[in-house]
């Protein structure tokens, strides 16, 4: 099984797995950990917007400056303290 998900994954940083859920990989583990959280959300907004309608797709150049505007150590690090932070609030 690991290495059908190597090759699925191949360069790309997230798949699917059939009955496992999601993986998502990273240089690091808030790398990872954020991934897979844009991942669940941006799923969820997917599956509410296909309740009204057809949901917008992305063109390859919006896809580009989106990942070059949301792709960046700063943005991910903000994201794994906010969740750290909530954690903390639970405890």
């Amino acid at each position: 099984m690991a290495k059908r998900l190597t090759d699925v994954l191949g360069d790309r940083p997230a798949a699917l797995m059939k009955a496992h859920g999601a993986v998502t990989v990273g240089s690091s583990i808030v790398d990872a950990f954020v991934l897979l959280t844009y991942l669940e959300d941006n799923a969820y907004r997917q599956y509410m917007a296909t309740q009204i309608g057809e949901p917008y797709c992305f063109t390859q150049d919006e896809i580009a400056a989106s990942k070059e505007k949301l792709w960046n150590s700063n943005l991910f690090r903000r994201t794994w303290d906010h969740f750290g932070a909530k954690l903390s609030e639970t405890s």
